[in-house]
């Protein structure tokens, strides 16, 4: 379904809701829930629509207006923009790698540190990734369960995955006072692969 049609569907499907009697609108709402769920995952159409409790009436009423909503603001072209979640996170990660690169030449700084700061930057971008797709985290968040999720969910590919738990392993090694292995060497190249992860996976480079 493209997206002309599938913008004809919410609003078709919204207008059958608003007619039909009450008993019979809860396949057509099962329906627009799940719709919203492929078409639009993450978004506040989404959780509006699947969060619906109280009575049949009202559950009714929001999801035809999550349907229209989402119907309008593909319309408007905003379904085109990069979402809000993850430009505030990749603009975050920027931001990080930027100072990274200023404590790098600071020989008062053990190499530890702008290690620690360039995983905070992978973990922005990781989550950036996470927040918009499908991808079911286990456990607790960090650097390589969301690497798992996402290539678990096709979002990064098998070598991107293999990176991710690489620089994983020295951003622990970092975070947990293993400075024999972080020299400054280390912690250059650990910086040049977040930087060439953030290229990789901006939404400029996305097409």
């Amino acid at each position: 379904m493209d997206q002309n049609a599938a913008v004809e569907w919410a609003r078709t499907e919204a207008g059958r809701l608003r007619s039909i009697p009450q008993p019979q609108s809860h396949s057509v709402v099962t329906a627009a829930v799940e719709f919203l769920r492929l078409r639009a995952p993450r978004t506040a159409f989404y959780r509006a629509a699947s969060s619906a409790s109280g009575s049949v009436s009202y559950i009714r009423t929001i999801v035809v207006e999550a349907l229209e909503s989402w119907a309008s603001f593909v319309e408007d072209g905003l379904a085109e923009s990069i979402p809000y979640e993850r430009r505030y996170r990749i603009d975050a990660a920027t931001d990080l790698m930027e100072q990274v690169t200023v404590l790098l030449q600071d020989k008062r700084v053990h190499p530890a540190v702008p290690v620690m700061l360039a995983g905070a930057a992978l973990e922005e971008v990781l989550r950036s990734l996470y927040d918009t797709s499908e991808a079911k985290l286990t456990g607790v968040a960090s650097i390589a369960k969301y690497g798992e999720a996402l290539k678990a969910a096709g979002v990064i590919d098998k070598t991107d995955a293999h990176q991710v738990t690489s620089m994983a392993a020295t951003r622990n090694a970092a975070a947990h006072g293993e400075f024999d292995k972080i020299d400054l060497a280390t912690a250059e190249v650990f910086a040049q692969r977040v930087n060439l992860f953030l290229a990789q996976h901006s939404p400029r480079s996305d097409g």
